[in-house]
């Protein structure tokens, strides 16, 4: 097995999963990535609270990485692994963008998954993308 890096893991992604990279960036954006915010200094685009690849948790439960790649790769694999309805979160490939985001961005942790969403919908640009889009799709090619 060949070890590769994440920033090469990270490039891999964005060439088979052009859509799927898309909402990475998204989310990202969405959750302010910038240097003032948490996010940024736990080298974690996504706000993750868990993940294999993560080095530790912040004090607020949100893992932190080693790296930015390390992180992004994180977020990839776990919408990769939720699309694919292989988690633990009742997702199925055929559950929609906004159940994705219920689950991703829970109400009762204070956010608002419709309006998550509508941004990753509006973010993607993609003709037929709405809020009742099957995850599975973000597997397909752009």
């Amino acid at each position: 097995m060949v070890n590769r890096s994440f920033r090469e893991l990270c490039v891999e992604v964005k060439i088979l999963y052009p859509i799927l990279w898309k909402v990475a960036q998204a989310i990202k954006q969405f959750e302010g990535w910038n240097p003032t915010n948490k996010s940024w200094r736990n080298k974690n685009p996504g706000n993750l609270r868990s993940s294999a690849f993560a080095e530790t948790k912040d004090e607020d439960g949100y893992a932190v990485f080693a790296t930015y790649e390390q992180g992004m790769y994180a977020l990839c694999q776990d919408l990769l692994l939720k699309s694919g309805g292989k988690t633990s979160t009742k997702l199925t490939s055929t559950s929609t963008l906004l159940e994705l985001m219920e689950v991703y961005a829970p109400a009762d942790d204070n956010n608002d998954p419709r309006d998550y969403a509508i941004f990753i919908v509006d973010h993607l640009g993609l003709v037929g993308f709405d809020l009742d889009t099957q995850i599975w799709r973000l597997l397909e090619d752009a």
